[in-house]
């Protein structure tokens, strides 16, 4: 298996998302397109078994505070513990740089506790909490100055 790096879209997404087991409600193509479209920049990085999507990372602009928000990523269940999630924020965070933005925040559920040892065993701090009824809907902010 020869997985491949590359800018993807929407529906690609939208592929990816489908079978993503930790994934409440998903998104549908406009929510996407809306904050995409209303922000100067995004991004949206894809892996790829030959042709097939199995991971995404996509991000936008969110403000003017020189951050780059990494909003959605995950990767297929069958293609997990192979450092596929990490090369999408590794390359994010590539892109983000050349970019001029200084840092990358992201946002997780208190209950994705791997997606919480994710970025902090990748250099982000925890730099806010948004308590929600029940706890584990909760959200974390990390950052990671670039």
């Amino acid at each position: 298996m020869q997985i491949s790096y590359r800018q993807g879209t929407v529906e690609d997404i939208l592929s990816i998302s489908a079978g993503i087991p930790e994934f409440e409600n998903l998104y549908a193509k406009d929510v996407y397109q809306e904050r995409f479209d209303h922000s100067p920049k995004h991004l949206i990085l894809v892996a790829y078994d030959e042709d097939i999507p199995v991971g995404f990372k996509a991000g936008y602009q969110k403000s003017d505070d020189g951050s780059f928000y990494s909003w959605m990523g995950a990767v297929l269940p069958a293609y997990r513990k192979q450092k596929i999630a990490k090369n999408l924020a590794d390359q994010m965070e590539d892109w983000a740089k050349k970019e001029g933005y200084s840092s990358i925040i992201f946002k997780t559920r208190n209950y994705l506790k791997a997606m919480q040892i994710f970025g902090i065993s990748n250099g982000f701090h925890i730099i806010d909490f948004e308590k929600r009824e029940p706890i584990e809907q909760s959200r974390i902010l990390l950052q990671k100055f670039l």
